[in-house]
């Protein structure tokens, strides 16, 4: 052991000498703090692995490039904030343990809030913003040569292609990070420091129970806050694979339901098993805390985001259906630390309901976009990605499909990729005029069909309190960048030069970061996995959430899975209904999922007759989450 302190001592002086304050020093500073507990020095490894975290943040702060960069670095050396935050548990060291936990849990998306109005567009110089235009045409251009290739023909050239694609990706963050610098106001910028225990006590809003999830390899820390009784913590016996595998089995008998039926008899009770299970790991241990409390604030970790925290069954409630959905015990939300909960909170203007609807134009809602017949019927033969429906041939003997399919390189690539095979979505439109229908006239701007353009989004007047967006949405589990939702696509877009006329329609996560700017209590993102994204480690999912809490949004409600068109609707309309009477945000969607629970309900069908269903499968009403404040 004294051997491994030596080696250990030799590499941290060589990296002194050769490179002060790098991520080799770093290393060699945690490998020093596990020799030191290994000795049973407990104060030497807490001190070696503070000066491991200091080098890390140290080396993060010059570094440059882009945020995602600064991210994934710090998700690199995850292991070493574990380190301390496990040492800590051991010592029963719980502030400082939680403190930690902080430290590196979305450190990244808290730098983006505070430098977001320093950046903004009309910060760039000019010389900036025509190279960032220029990357954008070379973007497209990359993207138009992978479209329509297929891996058994073109493995070799896919892999130059995605290649060429992931350095571009590296340009822009440089780019980005140039941007930043330019920037006239960040140097004054005083960064949001990471709350300790008794600050993240005093954000909480009375009766509010926060749990916050460290997930270990074995073990899984709950930290369990409130004003009541201070901060706890619980180690619960499972580890990231086995939850990671808990969540991927829920989710998969959930999604087996078709929309219009129901789970089978067999399958809902799988369901219930798995349920229950989650429920006993992550819950049960904290039901008395739980029960004191008004509501919950889920701060969620590693394969958690992805897991309907609603759907979890109560084990232990005495209840004749078979037990009791967590959403029908407590109203919860979700954030992605307690610190972005605070910065989410202090621009709280109270409750969206009341005096929300007394100026006009405070509620922009957008349904029932259009997609061109040609992108869900291109020709797609054995490529890349599952294949859309083959289209017909025009009497000329040209595919009508490529004929007709916009010249923009991002849809058309979508397209061929299979991602426009997507029905029509009639029961938005009537979502967007039932939700119009409960406030005053001249509160709501509807723009529906023709009129749900991307560009509408982008010039949002920032007195818009209410932003609702019902269409279709898509995932990159590659390239979360990319992700978007799917407005309405002109017919002829293009988009071959620098100058576009016309968006394309796909409003994607990254310009919703450089374009979008609201001043809004609320998003609701009624479409397809609008809650998902790529899992960067500690720093939570990057998607179209966090764009949107970016853009200036205190709360978005979101989806973690594809949902069905008619029971979303009536979700949403009563959601509206319930908020309009002055419930807060978690309590109105709770009160619209429990009716659908609790059902059947009342529906109107395509013929405009009114109708009986049963939505109260988890499949329709559980997908949606409150991500960000409740009130």
């Amino acid at each position: 052991m004294d051997r491994a302190r030596e080696y250990c001592l030799r590499a941290l002086r060589i990296e002194e000498q050769l490179a002060p304050k790098s991520g080799g020093i770093a290393t060699s500073l945690n490998r020093l703090g596990d020799v030191a507990q290994a000795h049973g020095e407990v104060d030497n490894a807490h001190e070696y692995y503070r000066e491991a975290l200091g080098a890390i943040e140290h080396q993060v702060g010059k570094m440059g490039g882009s945020y995602n960069v600064q991210a994934s670095f710090r998700v690199q050396h995850s292991d070493y904030y574990h380190d301390l935050l496990d040492l800590f548990l051991d010592q029963r060291r719980l502030e400082d343990a939680f403190h930690v936990l902080e430290r590196f849990r979305a450190k990244t998306f808290l730098t983006m809030l505070a430098e977001r109005d320093k950046t903004f567009t009309s910060d760039i110089p000019e010389e900036l913003d025509r190279e960032r235009r220029r990357l954008a045409v070379r973007y497209d251009g990359t993207m138009r040569q992978l479209a329509g290739l297929n891996l058994r023909d073109h493995g070799g050239e896919i892999g130059e292609i995605r290649a060429a694609l992931a350095k571009l990706d590296d340009e822009a963050g440089d780019l980005e990070a140039r941007i930043r610098r330019a920037a006239p106001h960040l140097a004054a910028l005083q960064y949001p420091s990471p709350l300790d225990a008794g600050s993240a006590r005093e954000a909480l809003d009375p009766e509010t129970l926060m749990l916050s999830y460290s997930v270990g390899e074995d073990e899984t820390a709950l930290f369990v806050l409130s004003l009541a009784e201070g901060l706890k913590v619980k180690i619960l016996p499972v580890g990231s694979e086995t939850l990671r595998s808990q969540v991927r089995k829920l989710r998969s008998v959930i999604l087996e339901t078709k929309p219009g039926s129901s789970l089978s008899d067999g399958r809902m009770q799988l369901f219930r098993a798995e349920s229950r299970a989650l429920y006993d790991s992550l819950l049960k241990p904290v039901a008395d805390q739980i029960a004191a409390s008004e509501r919950l604030l889920i701060l969620p970790a590693g394969p958690l985001h992805d897991l309907p925290f609603a759907a979890l069954i109560r084990s232990g409630a005495d209840d004749d259906s078979g037990g009791q959905y967590l959403v029908e015990w407590k109203p919860l939300h979700v954030a992605l630390s307690a610190t972005v909960f605070a910065e989410l909170k202090q621009e709280r203007r109270g409750n969206p309901a009341g005096d929300a609807f007394s100026a006009p134009m405070q509620i922009a809602a957008f349904g029932d976009p259009i997609y061109p017949a040609s992108l869900a019927a291109v020709t797609n033969g054995d490529s890349l990605f599952p294949a859309a429906t083959e289209a017909a041939d025009s009497p000329g003997g040209t595919s009508v499909a490529h004929a007709a399919l916009p010249a923009d390189p991002t849809v058309r690539s979508a397209a061929e990729r299979g991602i426009f095979d997507w029905p029509p979505l009639p029961y938005t439109r009537r979502e967007v005029e039932g939700i119009a229908s409960l406030f005053p006239e001249g509160t709501v701007r509807t723009f529906l069909g023709a009129e749900a353009l991307e560009e509408q989004i982008k010039s949002l007047d920032r007195d818009t309190r209410i932003l609702h967006i019902a269409a279709h949405g898509h995932t990159d589990e590659h390239l979360p960048s990319s992700s978007f939702i799917a407005l309405t696509i002109p017919e002829g877009v293009t988009r071959d030069d620098t100058e576009s006329e016309r968006d394309n329609g796909l409003l994607q996560v990254w310009e919703i970061f450089e374009h979008v700017r609201i001043d809004a209590d609320l998003v609701v993102l009624s479409a397809c996995e609008s809650g998902l994204g790529q899992e960067l480690g500690t720093e939570g999912l990057i998607g179209l959430t966090r764009a949107f809490q970016y853009a200036g949004a205190r709360s978005v409600v979101a989806s973690l899975w594809s949902v069905a068109d008619q029971s979303t609707s009536e979700l949403m309309i009563r959601f509206y209904r319930h908020l309009r009477d002055g419930l807060s945000k978690d309590e109105a969607l709770r009160a619209a999922q429990i009716e659908l629970i609790r059902g059947p309900i009342e529906v109107t069908d395509s013929d405009g007759q009114k109708v009986r269903i049963d939505a109260s499968a988890p499949y329709y009403w559980a997908a949606f989450q409150v991500f960000g404040d409740w009130q």
